[in-house]
């Protein structure tokens, strides 16, 4: 993840979204390199 954000600030996209769900460990993960909580939403489908 650290190698895509530095090539995406390489060619001057400098905001990173990510979407992961509460509670999981990629959420913390994130966290740790820095990223912060600005949205929580919930998400529908039809089966």
């Amino acid at each position: 993840m650290s190698y895509i954000i530095n090539d995406l600030r390489r060619i001057g996209i400098n905001q990173v979204c990510l979407q992961t769900e509460r509670g999981f460990y990629t959420e913390q993960v994130y966290k740790n390199m820095g990223f912060e909580e600005k949205m929580v939403g919930e998400a529908y489908i039809e089966n």
